[in-house]
Order: structure tokens, then C-alpha cells, then sequence
């Protein structure tokens, strides 16, 4: 039994990345490849160069991209070459600790259920699209490890093992600053369970290892990575509200199956999932169906854009369902823990890590993005896997979870065939206009403007990138430009000398995009029209 688990968890992993493998380079992966590269080339100077991103080339120091990735992927780099491939096969590790630290948790809160829940959590539309060469999966992956690790630690009184959840939790923090929470979840749970002096060990090794980086960086560079952009991040008092309902709607979308899950813990009988799972399926549904021009209420007098979008109808309604349920799981499973003058640890931890995962996002979160949310839905998973076993009371209750997170991982895949899609247009795209060009002219001189994946694949082969300032193309040289869905500097328009020659639409089956949302967005998931992307080609006369 032990061995047929063993092999379920490793499966669950290598499926993970290798799903992410096929998925041509997408978003920010483009600026992290930089960095990438940098390494290879000069291990011990990660910012000494200037890196083209947005809109015009700047310090690499002053683009946000902790060290930890950048040096794995730089090994990756060193062993396989231009092989992208190979390069998402290199974050196997990282799939394999997050498998792995989340069963442990799950076995720990959600004991008999843990495999249908982890199978639901990491295939889910919140995780699986979001597994990239970015930074949130890796730290994520990091910081669960940081606490299965220091949960055994506590259990068993372990020095060694309290010591390498602090390096764990140190390497999260490089990883992504945003895994400052991990030491504060270390020493919470240290309290709850009374194993304070093993807490504050973690914690500070946690923290020494991120000061050290970061002091290691600040004499390389005249400033910490960190601080540097702590100084430039947003200062708003009402940034925080204006992450309601951001939050809302990204939840509402992506984790349906936490809420159903939710509602079969607190003992919803099975037509009452079912009827909910179809009614939430509808809502999803009427984005892939509803053209956009039908999908906006109360338009705006000035800008004419509607107020009241089918988005916000769609996943409104499922976000507050899942957030109805989430807390009142959370507060059912509070009620079942108290026990006279005691507390049950067990169900305490996941209700106080939930709280500091939703703090962390209303403290660290720069704008909304699915990304920003994965930490909450894990916690919330555990809260609800947690109530789930503690309040058992249906024969066919396991049925029910395991239905639930069928759904879940079938809505992640579903998830990942449109992020896919999205992400291959832009390589296609690039890969076709360049095609067209040299059929014209076999030895052209390509420009682009763009970012993102266009950027990458562009760049790969041999196009040039347009810079406002200094570098531009000449009379009779080319230019290919994405549509506005996709992020792109100023573009130069040859004061009138440039010509549009042609455009090239990429068009395909599915009614739906994740791009930009999913990655910068109050909804993760649009409804689509028209080509999938459409790259015009200019000549300067």
C-alpha cells in the first residue's frame, strides 16, 4: 500500500510538469530566461546587465526577479542548452516537493481523504495553468515544503529537521517575496503546538538566509534586491479594498470545487452538490456561448464600456458561494474544536493559516492575478478537507468528495487546454509573420514589438526589438506588431513612414482566453471572439 502510494504521488508530479513542458514559454517567462542566461554565462553577478522589458531597456536589478528560479533554471540551462523543453522538465523537483509537502499536509488535516483532495488541488485551475517557468509554483512548492517539513519536526523534536524548514522557508522567500509569511506559518504552528523553541529556530534560519542574500546582493549592487523594490511598490491606502472583488471573481472561477467541497463537509446531501455543480458549470458556460457584445449592462455615458459585465455575472455569484462556504467551514470546524477550556490544534492551525494567507494577500499583492490566490486555496482546501473528516455523516460521503474532485481536476485540465492555446498563439504567430516576410524578401531585416511569450519566440529567431528611443527600423526594412492583447512597448511609427502590408489572424475552435486575466485580471476566464491573435506586418517606405 505504502509503494502504490509512493507511485500515485510521483505520477501526480511528472504529470504536473510534463503538462507544463509541452506548453510553449508564456507571460514573464521571457524576462526570467533572461536572467537565466545571465547566470549561465556569470554566476556571480545575477543583475549585471541591461534586460529589454516593457518599455525600454533597463538594469536588471530593477526588474522584480528574485534569485533562487533564475539559478535553477540557469543550471538548467548550462546541462541542456536552448531547449525549453527541458528546461520546464528541470522544475520536476519543485513538482515533486509540492506533491509531496501538500499529501503530507493533507494526511495530517484530511486523514483518509488526502488523495482525492491533492489530486483536486494540484490539478485544479488555480495550480495547473499556473505552473510556468514564473516564481509562484516553485515558491509555493517551497514554502508547503518549508511546513510538512517543520510539521514533522515538531512531532518528532527534530533539530535537524526544524533547521532544514528554515532553509526551506528561506529559499521560498527568495524565491518570491511574497513567501514572507512562510517563517510567521512556521512559528504559528509552533505555538499552536507548543514547540516554540524549534518555531523560533526555523524562523531564524529562515530569516538569516534571506538577510544574507540579500546583504550579499546590496554589496554587489549598492541595495538589496528586496528593498529596492519595496521602495517602488505600491503605497495606496485603498489598494486593499480594491482587491475585494478581484478576489471575488478569481476565486469564483477557479476554485468551484473548494465550494462544493466545502458544502459536503458541512452535509449537503448529493442532489444538493449536483444541483450546485451544474448551476456553477451554467454560470462558467455562459462565457464560452455569450458573444462580448451581448455581455455588458449599464454601459458607462463617457467611455460607453459596460459596468456590469457577463463576467462579473458568472463568477460573482460562484465567488461568493465559494467564500460563503470557506468561512462557514471555518467557523463550523472552530465550534467542533473547542473542548471545555482547550482548543483541538488540529483543527485550529488551518482556520489561523487561512487568516494569514488572506492578510498576505491584502498586504503583498501589487495587482490581482490568479497567482495571487494560490496560498488561499490551498488553506482553504485544508480547512474543508479538515471539517470533511471531522463531521462525517453520509454513507455516500466519499463518494461525494471524490465526485467533487473529479470535477476539479477535469476543470483544471479544461483550464489548461485554453492557457495553452493562448500560449501557443503567440509562438505560432511570431514563427508565421516571420515566415511571410522572408517568402517576400529571403534575407529581411525583422523587426517586432511585443512582449511576453511574442517576445521570446521573436528573439529566438533573430528578430530585432523596436526601442523608442534608439534602435529603429530603416526605409525598407520590416516591422510585425500583436494585437493590443498582447503587452508591448511604444512602438515606432516612422513619422509617417511606415505602411501596413498585411495582417495574419490566427483563428481556432475554443470560445475562451485566459489572456490577459488569468494573469492580470479580475476574471482568470473570458469569453473569446475572432482570432486567437492577429499580428500585422508594417514596411518603413
Amino acid at each position: 500500500m505504502r509503494f502504490r502510494r509512493l507511485l500515485s504521488l510521483v505520477a501526480l508530479a511528472c504529470a504536473f510538469t510534463l503538462l507544463n513542458a509541452f506548453k510553449p514559454l508564456h507571460i514573464d517567462d521571457t524576462a526570467y530566461c533572461c536572467y537565466a542566461h545571465q547566470i549561465a554565462r556569470h554566476p556571480l553577478d545575477p543583475y549585471g546587465f541591461e534586460i529589454h522589458w516593457y518599455d525600454l531597456p533597463k538594469p536588471a536589478h530593477e526588474v522584480l526577479a528574485p534569485p533562487v528560479l533564475p539559478y535553477w533554471w540557469a543550471a538548467g540551462v548550462a546541462l541542456f542548452g536552448e531547449r525549453p523543453f527541458l528546461w520546464k522538465l528541470w522544475l520536476l523537483p519543485f513538482g515533486l516537493l509540492l506533491v509531496f509537502a501538500l499529501h503530507r499536509l493533507l494526511r495530517l488535516y484530511a486523514r483518509g481523504l488526502e488523495m482525492p483532495l491533492l489530486w483536486m488541488t494540484v490539478l485544479s485551475p488555480t495550480l495547473l495553468p499556473s505552473f510556468n517557468l514564473m516564481l509562484d509554483v516553485p515558491a509555493l512548492a517551497l514554502g508547503l515544503g518549508a511546513l510538512a517539513v517543520f510539521s514533522r519536526a515538531a512531532a518528532r523534536r527534530s533539530w535537524s529537521r526544524a533547521l532544514l524548514a528554515g532553509l526551506l522557508a528561506g529559499l521560498a522567500m527568495e524565491t518570491k517575496y511574497s513567501a514572507l509569511l512562510v517563517p510567521a506559518a512556521l512559528l504559528l504552528y509552533a505555538l499552536l503546538y507548543r514547540r516554540l523553541r524549534f518555531g523560533i529556530g526555523a524562523a531564524g534560519v529562515a530569516v538569516l538566509f534571506f538577510v544574507g542574500c540579500e546583504a550579499m546582493i546590496a554589496s554587489r549592487y549598492g541595495m538589496s534586491h528586496f528593498l529596492l523594490h519595496l521602495q517602488r511598490g505600491p503605497d495606496s491606502l485603498e489598494r486593499p479594498f480594491n482587491l475585494v472583488m478581484p478576489l471575488v471573481g478569481i476565486l469564483g472561477a477557479t476554485a468551484s470545487a473548494v465550494g462544493l467541497l466545502g458544502l459536503a463537509a458541512l452535509g449537503a446531501r448529493r442532489w444538493v452538490l449536483v444541483s450546485t455543480g451544474l448551476g456553477l458549470a451554467a454560470l462558467l458556460g455562459l462565457l464560452a456561448i455569450v458573444p462580448t457584445a451581448d455581455a455588458s449592462f449599464f454601459r458607462d455615458a463617457e467611455t460607453h464600456k459596460g459596468r456590469l459585465t457577463l463576467n462579473n455575472l458568472a463568477v460573482g455569484p460562484a465567488g461568493l458561494l465559494v467564500i460563503g462556504v470557506v468561512a462557514a467551514s471555518a467557523w463550523q470546524l472552530l465550534r467542533l474544536s473547542r473542548r471545555g477550556n482547550h482548543w483541538c490544534r488540529a483543527d485550529l492551525f488551518p482556520v489561523v493559516w487561512l487568516l494569514l494567507e488572506l492578510a498576505a494577500y491584502f498586504a503583498l499583492t501589487p495587482f490581482p492575478a490568479t497567482r495571487r490566490v494560490l496560498g488561499i486555496v490551498v488553506a482553504a482546501t485544508v480547512v474543508v478537507g479538515r471539517l470533511a473528516v471531522r463531521s462525517r455523516r453520509l454513507p455516500d460521503f466519499s463518494w461525494n468528495v471524490r465526485g467533487v474532485a473529479t470535477a476539479g481536476a477535469a476543470l483544471g485540465l479544461a483550464w489548461f487546454t485554453v492557457d495553452f492555446y493562448d500560449a501557443r498563439a503567440e509562438k505560432d504567430a511570431v514563427a508565421g509573420a516571420a515566415r511571410w516576410i522572408r517568402r517576400q524578401e529571403a534575407d529581411a531585416r525583422i523587426w517586432y514589438a511585443g512582449h511576453w511569450g511574442f517576445q521570446f519566440y521573436a528573439e529566438r529567431i533573430g528578430l530585432l526589438p523596436v526601442l523608442p528611443l534608439d534602435a529603429r527600423p530603416r526605409p525598407g526594412e520590416w516591422l510585425i506588431r500583436p494585437d493590443t492583447r498582447v503587452t508591448q512597448q511604444p512602438w515606432y511609427d516612422g513619422e509617417g513612414r511606415i505602411d501596413a502590408v498585411t495582417t495574419l489572424r490566427r483563428f481556432d475552435w475554443l470560445p475562451l482566453r485566459t489572456v490577459p486575466g488569468y494573469y492580470g485580471g479580475n476574471t482568470p476566464l473570458e469569453h473569446h471572439e475572432g482570432p486567437r491573435i492577429a499580428v500585422t506586418i508594417y514596411r518603413v517606405r
